[in-house]
């Protein structure tokens, strides 16, 4: 046991950092699994009137997870023009005008 001492110092220091890294994670799953962010949760936002956006835990994760994320407007625009050209999302704009 005494040839071991790092071995068992780094699953000390594994298992105390897994802690709360384990409770934010389960926090931040709670939080997409209701559709709200930090702010919300903390401020109570939602407390008297039932959250608009919340579609269902399903649903939620769905979209958190699988469903296409919009373009971050905080891009410049020729990198925004580039990935909507990429994705097609100029040609879908114009063919649904026709």
């Amino acid at each position: 046991m005494t040839d071991e001492w790092g071995t068992m110092v780094g699953l000390v220091v594994g298992f105390t950092a897994l802690l709360p890294v384990g409770g934010l994670t389960a926090y931040h799953l709670y939080l997409v699994s209701i559709n709200q962010t930090t702010n919300e949760e903390v401020n109570d936002v939602y407390k008297r009137t039932q959250n608009p956006f919340n579609r269902g835990q399903r649903h939620n994760c769905f979209e958190a997870w699988c469903a296409p994320q919009r373009i971050s407007k905080l891009l410049p625009d020729d990198v925004i023009d580039a990935k909507m050209n990429r994705e097609g999302g100029l040609h879908k704009l114009e063919e649904s005008r026709i």
